[in-house]
């Protein structure tokens, strides 16, 4: 399920740009496949991007568009969560660290 929303993503992403050749359909999941052979990056930035230039560059893409939407690939899946995630954490930690007015609440020992 997780490498066929890749697979949409990417499929959109680059028909966004103009139209897909079957070969640039068909080379998408070899994109990913090159991708994670090749482990040798943080977050696999400059490695998915390269491996869209060699692989979709081969289908009729050109390489401008295939690092674009490899960008917008790691942009939509990365950045914006983590920077989502980063936000709530500052701003939810802030505002659970400012006291209340509520009313303390204590509960007696009985023994």
């Amino acid at each position: 399920m997780f490498n066929l929303l890749f697979f949409a993503q990417m499929f959109c992403l680059l028909r966004a740009a103009g139209p897909l050749s079957v070969d640039a359909v068909v080379a998408i999941p070899t994109m990913f496949a090159l991708k994670t052979m090749l482990p040798i990056s943080l977050m696999d930035l400059g490695v998915r991007e390269g491996a869209a230039v060699a692989v979709l560059g081969v289908a009729g893409v050109t390489a401008t568009i295939a690092i674009q939407a490899s960008l917008m690939l790691f942009a939509l899946n990365v950045l914006a969560p983590g920077l989502a995630g980063l936000g709530f954490l500052f701003f939810g930690m802030r505002s659970m660290s400012r006291p209340t007015n509520s009313k303390r609440v204590e509960f007696a020992h009985v023994c």
